[in-house]
């Protein structure tokens, strides 16, 4: 007897298919071990990978690698280098948020030897990007420069506009950390020109709040803070906590850099709250330890004090790697401007 035909579910808007997810959040990560245990190791893979847009969202660390490490199991039973290729670079894409750099490199370059094997253009691009971005927050900003070169040549090719796009975002920000001011601001201005072209707000955000940070570098502020907030509120608008988070920490350096100390301490209590949820500890401390310097320069040193014992707090159930790499990736705080 054939199986019955299945409906599939559909949602009014984005939010209800987020609430939906949250719900059956725990049984589907258990029907991921389910089809494996029941030899569909096809719907086993699948199944990882449709979830992964949620995990990578709402940042579910743990349930986003177990049911990945599933799936390459899964993957190897049918033998579909494809497919292991795209588990292995989510795979990294789950460890380097939290600076496992080591591990996530190890990941996409298993992806990239597969995606090389079966001539996959548009996943070697999105590997190379992904090792640029890695290396990049380990400070190797020249060889980042180089894997997202690689990357970009492979989006060209194959014409994929938003793998250029944010390319173009990555490479811009590689190049401003390298000195190349120029380059890096004419890359984030193609980048958000192709966001826009395939109408992005995530991307559109990712490409402003790297123009921020080089208009930072070159000491433009008002024009930075101006940036980070538009940045700041579409990641708001599409769900993205982390990077909203990251962008808030960036308004905080602006509003310090113009003088500006309380808006600054309160952009910087709400991105030290978002990664506090998130669970990272390492951006959290750093985050906390900018906060307690606004603090001190606002005069409220009572909370300056308690903000850096929350930051040591935090910077203490890191490795010194961890410390390290969100030491690098935070915004700097420059002296307020006269």
């Amino acid at each position: 007897m054939p199986a019955p035909p299945v409906e599939p579910a559909s949602f009014g808007t984005a939010d209800q298919a987020l609430a939906w997810f949250e719900t059956e959040r725990r049984g589907l990560v258990a029907a991921t071990q389910a089809a494996f245990d029941h030899s569909l190791f096809t719907a086993a893979w699948q199944l990882a990978t449709a979830l992964y847009g949620f995990f990578e969202l709402r940042k579910y660390w743990n349930d986003w690698v177990e049911t990945h490490l599933i799936a390459l199991q899964a993957a190897r039973q049918v033998g579909d280098g494809e497919a292991e290729g795209r588990i292995w670079c989510n795979l990294g894409n789950a460890y380097r948020p939290r600076h496992q750099f080591d591990e996530s490199i190890r990941c996409y370059r298993r992806a990239l030897a597969l995606f090389r094997q079966v001539g996959y253009r548009q996943g070697q691009g999105k590997v190379l990007g992904n090792l640029g971005t890695t290396v990049f927050a380990m400070g190797r900003h020249t060889e980042a420069i180089g894997y997202q070169q690689q990357a970009l040549a492979c989006f060209r090719e194959i014409g994929d506009g938003y793998g250029m796009a944010l390319t173009l975002t990555n490479l811009g920000e590689a190049f401003c950390a390298a000195g190349r001011m120029d380059e890096g601001m004419a890359a984030h201005g193609e980048a958000l020109e192709k966001f826009r072209q395939v109408d992005d707000l995530e991307g559109e955000a990712r490409a402003l709040s790297g123009a921020g940070k080089a208009l930072a570098a070159a000491g433009q502020h008002a024009a930075a803070l101006d940036r980070h907030e538009r940045a700041a509120l579409l990641f708001d608008a599409v769900g993205n906590r982390l990077e909203q988070a990251y962008a808030l920490a960036d308004m905080m350096a602006a509003r310090f850099a113009l003088g500006e100390q309380g808006p600054a301490a309160a952009h910087g209590r709400q991105a030290a709250d978002l990664l506090g949820e998130l669970g990272l500890d390492a951006a959290t401390g750093q985050v906390l330890a900018d906060l307690a310097v606004v603090l001190d320069a606002a005069g409220e040193h009572a909370q300056a004090m308690a903000c850096r014992g929350d930051s040591d707090r935090a910077l203490r159930r890191v490795s010194a790697t961890e410390r390290e790499a969100a030491h690098r990736l935070a915004a700097r705080l420059v002296s307020p401007q006269r």
